[in-house]
């Protein structure tokens, strides 16, 4: 028998009830949030960003408040997203910008 020590307590949580549930959410979004930051990815407000799927970056992307990106996003080189943006399922090319409040859907 060996002893396991989790790196953070986040990974061991248990989720009860929807609370719960939220809270551990925003512990996972925040981690990914760390990540992309580490990475070299500009998040305006990384309190206010949902990755919910996977996201393949190129070099200075930069992304504003209460974006959503669902499944898998690819951003390429110096890609602007607005914010209050949804993408789903999307390749951005390089130098693009996507406007405010903007919906990108495969």
């Amino acid at each position: 028998i060996v002893a396991v020590h989790p790196q953070r307590l986040s990974e061991v949580e248990g989720v009860n009830n929807r609370l719960q549930l939220a809270r551990l959410e925003r512990v996972y979004q925040a981690e990914q949030a760390e990540k992309l930051l580490l990475a070299g990815v500009m998040l305006r407000d990384p309190a206010r960003f949902d990755l919910r799927g996977t996201l393949q970056h190129g070099r200075d992307v930069e992304i504003d408040t209460n974006v959503i990106l669902e499944g898998n996003v690819v951003l390429g080189d110096r890609v602007k997203i607005g914010a209050g943006c949804v993408i789903k399922n999307s390749t951005i090319g390089d130098d693009c910008e996507i406007s405010p409040y903007s919906v990108v859907e495969d």
